[in-house]
């Protein structure tokens, strides 16, 4: 949504939110890039995973074991 303008019913709600981004997006102060989620380290705040992803992203943050 940072880079494409296109609305639809489910993006109405994040108007304000959507707009400033978009203002940072063009004023080059914020650069927009997909992170895949086994190696989104915020993930393991906010998703049920396997031992394995949940270690592999620990070490990730808090360095090897």
């Amino acid at each position: 949504m940072a880079y494409n303008p296109k609305h639809n019913k489910r993006s109405k709600y994040i108007d304000v939110p959507h707009l400033f981004t978009r203002e940072q997006v063009d004023e080059g102060n914020v650069f927009v890039m997909y992170v895949p989620s086994e190696e989104n380290l915020a993930d393991i705040c906010t998703q049920g995973m396997t031992r394995y992803a949940n270690d592999h992203l620990c070490s990730k943050i808090f360095g090897s074991k």
